[in-house]
């Protein structure tokens, strides 16, 4: 029988010691997510809707006639995509875009009267799961955890912004 390597030699340099991956929040965050929008697709489903479709929906039936540029930014769906999702949803009667009023070469999405209908009727299942998955946390420390998740937001928006470097931190 071959022993065992020690531990240092199992997990190579002194740095990799450090790092556990139950210990990296972005792994739950990732995790999180994952399940998330698997959770989101069936709770969706009736309604005919996508997750996707769901954030461009509730977005702007929040705040109508968003640009391209700011609905990716506030959906958090690369442009692209955003681009093909727009094109299929304005197909089905969910949104209309428009040129801007102020700039031309800025479209503008707003949601028609049907994608609101859409974000209205499946709204209760939405927060019905909102509520199952937000159970056990008190309000004192969702506010906590909203304020941690918003810094770590900004710290990784903040380290993109920095000058490239030859090398990582």
């Amino acid at each position: 029988m071959i022993p065992a390597p020690d531990k240092q030699e199992r997990r190579g340099t002194p740095e990799a010691e450090l790092f556990h991956v139950a210990d990296w929040p972005m792994h739950y965050m990732l995790a999180i997510d994952r399940q998330h929008v698997h959770n989101m697709a069936k709770i969706l489903k009736p309604f005919d809707c996508s997750p996707l479709m769901w954030r461009v929906v509730s977005v702007l039936s929040d705040q109508d006639g968003r640009s391209v540029a700011e609905l990716a930014e506030t959906t958090v769906i690369e442009r692209s995509n955003l681009s093909r999702l727009l094109d299929a949803m304005e197909e089905d009667g969910l949104v209309t875009r428009s040129h801007g009023v102020e700039d031309k070469r800025q479209t503008m999405v707003y949601v028609t009267t049907k994608g609101r209908s859409l974000f209205e009727r499946s709204l209760p299942a939405v927060l019905g799961y909102y509520q199952i998955f937000l159970a056990d946390i008190s309000p004192p420390e969702m506010t906590v955890l909203m304020k941690v998740i918003r810094t770590i937001k900004r710290n990784v928006m903040e380290f993109d912004a920095r000058p490239d470097e030859d090398e990582a931190p």
